[in-house]
């Protein structure tokens, strides 16, 4: 059985939009701060995997049941569930003050070194003490279009402001990128119930990127939208985003 780790939070003013509820961003931004406090209480900081790798995610696929909004009191669970050679499979899990559950993320990550930018395999000396079981393959994942044919395209410059501690664009930011991209018009009537995002490669500082999307389309009875943040040369990120009237 896999260790669980719990943080309670409180949703304070800067994690909320213009609506007082949970911000994407924000969300995502807590899903990394939940995972480093849970890998710190087994791996030091300090330690040899931080100096020489970095975690990655490669995929998150998130499911609302409903967003918290100001003040309100959630509390985050993670386990870090299964592992192979190259990738690891953490689930989150969001309740309320009453322990239901309102969000729930699955979350697929990967070692990266550091100077060479490669995938690395995962040591077995540093996953063992999270009780988690080896699966010997890779996890089923959501497949998104490797190419859509967008009827958005916003042009953006990735600014110092954009970069986390590992010099790229932070998994938040996207969240941000993703929902002003659509609008305000379009979030005043909708709210994304699910949303999966794929990393392909790293955005680094200064890069111009586009970030494009499809019109809605209605797909038995949820309307669905298709994003990509791409430049000339490749693909950064894919995203797929079903959404529910307000």
């Amino acid at each position: 059985m896999a260790e669980v780790f719990t943080q309670k939070y409180i949703i304070d003013y800067s994690m909320c939009d213009r609506f007082n509820e949970w911000r994407l961003d924000a969300l995502l931004g807590m899903l990394t701060a939940t995972s480093t406090m849970h890998n710190n209480t087994h791996i030091s900081p300090d330690s040899e995997l931080y100096d020489k790798y970095l975690w990655v995610v490669t995929q998150h696929d998130i499911r609302v049941n409903h967003l918290p909004q100001l003040g309100d009191e959630i509390t985050v669970s993670t386990e870090l569930w299964g592992y192979n050679h190259y990738f690891c499979y953490r689930s989150y899990e969001v309740t309320d003050v009453n322990g239901k559950e309102i969000i729930h993320i699955e979350t697929t990550y990967t070692l990266v070194d550091k100077d060479k930018r490669k995938i690395v395999r995962v040591p077995e000396e540093y996953i063992q003490d999270y009780k988690t079981e080896y699966i010997g393959r890779n996890k089923d994942i959501v497949r998104l279009p490797k190419k859509i044919t967008p009827t958005h395209s916003e042009e953006r410059r990735t600014r110092y402001s954009d970069l986390d501690s590992n010099g790229h664009v932070g998994n938040a930011v996207y969240g941000r990128w993703l929902l002003d991209e659509m609008g305000l018009v379009w979030l005043e009537k909708y709210n994304y119930r699910r949303i999966v995002i794929n990393y392909d490669h790293e955005i680094l500082d200064g890069e111009p990127v586009h970030i494009e999307r499809t019109d809605p389309e209605f797909i038995e009875g949820v309307s669905v939208t298709n994003h990509q943040i791409n430049n000339e040369q490749q693909t950064f990120a894919k995203f797929r985003i079903e959404w529910t009237k307000r």
